[in-house]
């Protein structure tokens, strides 16, 4: 009787396992900073160290409060975005594919370096085809257009 238990068994933790492994935890409200990737190729950030994940933070001139704000326009007005937390310098917004699923976007502004650093990360799934990278390079066009 216990031996046939054991295949079924293993089959559910395996199962269990593998999707906890790509399901990312969205950022709380104590993550003040921008985090780097994991391996799998669904997320860029511009606290990752291999180039693969790395993308280049938004450089301001204006003040950092300007940029901020800037910045809080430019999300606001993105379809399937919605802002979940922007104070003190950090935002995290989360933003729907077309396909339904959530991704994580957040932003820090870096004062001292004029710049803000930036990631989006898919919650879900393994490859992202490229979503996260464009989503953060339409940002930085709009920003640059917009906010210096």
């Amino acid at each position: 009787m216990c031996r046939n238990l054991v295949l079924p068994i293993l089959a559910g933790l395996a199962v269990f396992y593998g999707w906890a492994l790509c399901v990312q935890a969205a950022p709380g409200r104590g993550d003040a900073r921008i985090a780097g990737c994991p391996r799998t190729p669904n997320c860029v950030s511009s606290a990752s160290p291999d180039e693969e994940h790395w993308i280049a933070p938004l450089a301001f001139s204006v003040s950092p409060d300007e940029a901020f704000e800037c910045l809080v326009q430019i999300l606001r007005g993105m379809k399937r975005t919605t802002i979940i937390t922007a104070d003190e310098g950090f935002i995290h917004a989360e933003a729907r594919t077309l396909l339904g699923f959530v991704d994580d976007v957040t932003f820090e502004v870096e004062s001292g370096s004029r710049a803000i650093l930036m990631r989006s990360a898919s919650r879900m799934g393994y490859w992202d085809l490229g979503v996260n990278r464009r989503r953060l390079e339409t940002i930085r066009a709009a920003f640059d257009a917009k906010c210096h």
